[in-house]
């Protein structure tokens, strides 16, 4: 359960980070470089890679956990590890 929330999470905050970079790319070249609607894509921008790395810190330091519990957790994505 909680392994599947962290995926989507970092799937929902890699999507989010794509997309609103596209939109502030958008915005610059349409000539808009200041207001409010930049600074709050800006923000969710910011919000969605500081989200992201906390995601994946989560992630690395669950995978080592298991791989130190040798729970054979990390042998669905990385089998050549157990061979």
């Amino acid at each position: 359960m909680s392994a599947k929330l962290v995926h989507d999470g970092l799937y929902l905050s890699f999507a989010s980070i794509a997309v609103s970079g596209l939109f502030i790319g958008g915005l610059y070249y349409i000539g808009v470089r200041q207001g409010f609607l930049l600074e709050g894509i800006v923000g969710f921008y910011e919000i969605a890679v500081t989200v992201s790395y906390y995601l994946i810190g989560i992630h690395i330091l669950v995978a080592l956990y298991h791989r130190l519990l040798r729970d054979h957790v990390s042998s669905v994505t990385v089998p050549f590890l157990w061979e």
